[in-house]
């Protein structure tokens, strides 16, 4: 197995890592629920360099790298969603267009149909992730405060919310962008299984 290939076997084992760290629910694990976000967004810009510098890109590759993304995106939202900073149905409007597109690229794949990430995909991404440290940054200092000896009161409170929601608020948007993107290019393969391609 390349390289590439085993950094995104990595990301995709620290999904669930992430997931426990978040739902122990204190200061220090929220710190290392930090370093395994930017563990995953290191092997996630790593994989797809060392794959083009080294001309080892392959199928599972091109698949699994997104794949890995969505997994890890989906499940912190749903782990937070669970510990009530995220709306349940913020959540799992992610949750169903990341499956639906994950099911067409299956199927596309089924069919020989190569459907490689767009700039809308990648911008996708990028905002998620932002919108995933923006939520956990709010729920590591609201732990941190206290802990440091400082003062988290109310007011505080809800500025950081409206922040972080309206981050997560305009990744949604680009989410359910670039899900339709992707469905209106995909039109003539789901109608006639003819040979289509993501924009």
């Amino acid at each position: 197995m390349t390289l590439p290939n085993r950094l995104t076997l990595v990301r995709i084992a620290l999904a669930p890592l992430f997931v426990v760290a978040v739902a122990l629910g204190h200061f220090y694990a929220y710190l290392a629920a930090l370093v395994l976000l930017a563990l995953a967004a290191l092997t996630d810009l790593a994989d797809g360099r060392i794959a083009r510098k080294t001309g080892t890109r392959s199928a599972f590759g091109e698949f699994a790298d997104p794949l890995a993304d969505k997994l890890f995106v989906v499940t912190a939202l749903v782990a937070f969603a669970a510990v009530d900073a995220v709306p349940w149905w913020l959540a799992l409007i992610v949750v169903w267009r990341e499956l639906t597109v994950t099911t067409l690229r299956a199927y596309a794949a089924h069919r020989g149909v190569d459907i490689p990430p767009s700039r809308l995909g990648k911008a996708k991404t990028l905002l998620q992730m932002i919108a995933v440290l923006a939520v956990l940054a709010y729920l590591t200092a609201r732990a941190g405060f206290p802990v440091l000896g400082w003062e988290w009161n109310e007011s505080l409170d809800r500025v950081c919310r409206i922040i972080y929601l309206v981050i997560l608020g305009l990744s949604v948007a680009q989410t359910l962008l670039s899900g339709a993107h992707y469905l209106w290019n995909a039109r003539k393969l789901l109608r006639s299984g003819t040979r289509g391609e993501e924009g």
